[in-house]
C-alpha cells in the first residue's frame, strides 16, 4: 500500500514545486534585469550630471577669468596709448623729434609681457609692424591664420572704423615660427587706433596662457576622474568615458589608450559600434586578463555633446543575476527536500493507518487458525463496536 500511495503523494508535490520554482525564478530574473538596467541607466545619468557640473563650473571660471584678462589687456592698451600721447606731447613741445618719440614708445612697449609669451605690438594701417619682438618693420598685411583668414586686414579695418578711445577684441589661431611656436595657438588681441601716428596699438596673449588655464583644467579633471572611478557598478563593473575617436579619457586601467578597434570575444568591434550609435545598450562577451573564460557584459552608454564624449556604465550579467541564481538553488533544494519530508510523513501515516486497519483482521485470522487446530477455548477479544470490533 505504501508503494502505491507514496508516488501519488510525492509526484504531484514535485511537479507543483518545480512549477512554482520555475515561475519564481523567472520572475526574479525579469525583476533583477529591469532593476539592474534601471541602475545602469541611473549611473549613466549621474555621470553625465557630474560631467555637466564640471563643465559649467569651469565655464563660469573661464568667463570670470576672461573678464579679468580682457580688462587687464584693455588697461595695457590704454597705458600704451597714454605713453604715445606723452611722447606726442614731448614732440609737440619741441623737446624731441618724432623719430625719438616713437622710439621711446617702442622701448616702453617691449618692456611689457602678457602671460609667458604675450606682448604689446603696434602696426600701421598698411600692415607694417612698427613695434614687435621678432618681426619689426615687416609688412604682415597679407598674413593669414591656419584657416586662411586675413586676420591682420580685419584688425586694421575694425581699428580704423572704431570710435575714439574704443578698445576692440579679436581671437584667431596664430603660429609664429620666429617666436618658436610649434603649433597654432588661439590668441586674443585687444587693440586701439592712434590716428596721430597711424599706429594700431595692440596687446596680444595666448588663451592657454591667459584664461584657458590648462593646469587648472587638468587638476579639476583629475578630481572628476577620481570621483567617477570611485563609483563601483556591481562587484567588478565600472564607469568609463571616451572621446569619439576611441581614446579612453577616464578608465580604471586604460586611460589615454585608444581602444577604437577593440573587439569582444566573438570578434565584434563593440567600441566602434558604441561610438557610431552614441546612445543605447550593448551586450557582449568579455574576458579579463585574470579570468579563464569570457563573461557577458551589459553596458549603458550615452553621449555628452559639450566634450564629444561617450559615457559608458558596464556590469557583468552573472553579478547582477547572482541573487536570482541563489534563489533558483534555494528553490531547487526545497523542491527536493519538501517532497521527501512529506513523502516520509505520508508513508508513516499510511503505515500507521494500515496497522490500525489490518491488526484486528490479523488477530481474527490467528484465532480462526487455532480453533481449526482444535483449540476451542480461544476467544476473539472485542475492542470496538464496528464490524471489525
Amino acid at each position: 500500500m505504501v508503494v502505491i500511495i507514496l508516488p501519488l503523494v510525492v509526484l504531484p508535490i514535485f511537479l507543483i514545486g518545480g512549477l512554482i520554482g520555475y515561475i519564481a525564478t523567472n520572475q526574479a530574473y525579469v525583476g533583477l534585469t529591469e532593476a539592474s538596467k534601471a541602475d545602469l541607466d541611473h549611473m549613466a545619468s549621474f555621470t553625465l550630471d557630474l560631467l555637466d557640473g564640471h563643465h559649467r563650473q569651469f565655464e563660469v571660471y573661464r568667463q570670470d577669468k576672461k573678464k579679468i584678462i580682457r580688462q587687464e589687456m584693455k588697461s595695457l592698451v590704454d597705458l600704451a596709448y597714454t605713453l604715445i600721447n606723452e611722447q606726442q606731447r614731448q614732440y609737440d613741445s619741441g623737446n624731441i623729434d618724432l623719430k625719438a618719440a616713437q622710439q621711446s614708445a617702442r622701448n616702453s612697449f617691449k618692456e611689457v609681457s602678457i602671460g609667458s609669451s604675450g606682448y604689446l605690438f603696434a602696426l600701421t594701417s598698411k600692415g607694417i609692424l612698427t613695434v614687435h619682438p621678432a618681426q619689426e618693420n615687416d609688412n604682415i598685411l597679407s598674413a593669414q591664420d591656419k584657416n586662411g583668414h586675413f586676420f591682420i586686414r580685419e584688425i586694421i579695418k575694425r581699428a580704423i572704423k572704431s570710435k575714439p578711445g574704443e578698445v576692440i577684441y579679436t581671437i584667431y589661431p596664430s603660429r609664429n615660427e620666429k617666436l618658436g611656436d610649434q603649433h597654432p595657438r588661439n590668441k586674443i588681441v585687444a587693440f586701439r587706433y592712434c590716428p596721430k601716428w597711424d599706429w594700431i596699438v595692440a596687446a596680444g596673449g595666448y588663451l592657454d596662457e591667459t584664461y584657458d588655464d590648462p593646469e587648472f583644467e587638468k587638476s579639476a579633471l583629475r578630481t572628476l576622474s577620481q570621483q567617477i572611478k570611485n563609483k563601483k557598478v556591481g562587484k567588478t563593473g565600472y564607469i568609463y568615458c571616451m572621446s569619439t575617436d576611441g581614446t579612453m579619457q577616464i578608465h580604471p586601467d586604460a586611460e589615454g589608450k585608444n581602444l577604437f578597434a577593440t573587439q569582444d570575444s566573438n570578434g565584434r568591434a563593440f567600441i566602434a559600434e558604441m561610438i557610431h550609435n552614441k546612445d543605447g545598450w550593448i551586450r557582449y562577451p568579455w574576458k579579463n586578463k585574470d579570468e579563464k573564460k569570457a563573461r557577458m557584459k551589459i553596458v549603458r552608454y550615452r553621449y555628452y555633446k559639450p566634450w564629444n564624449w561617450i559615457v559608458a556604465v558596464g556590469s557583468y550579467e552573472d553579478e547582477f543575476y547572482q541573487p536570482a541564481n541563489d534563489l533558483k538553488w534555494r528553490i531547487a533544494k526545497y523542491v527536493l527536500l519538501l517532497p521527501l519530508v512529506i513523502g516520509f510523513i505520508a508513508a508513516m501515516l499510511v503505515f500507521l493507518a494500515s496497522k490500525v486497519l489490518t491488526d484486528p483482521i490479523q488477530k481474527m485470522i490467528t484465532v480462526i487458525r487455532r480453533v481449526k487446530q482444535g483449540r476451542l477455548d480461544e476467544q476473539m477479544p472485542v475492542e470496538g463496536r464496528d464490524e471489525l470490533g
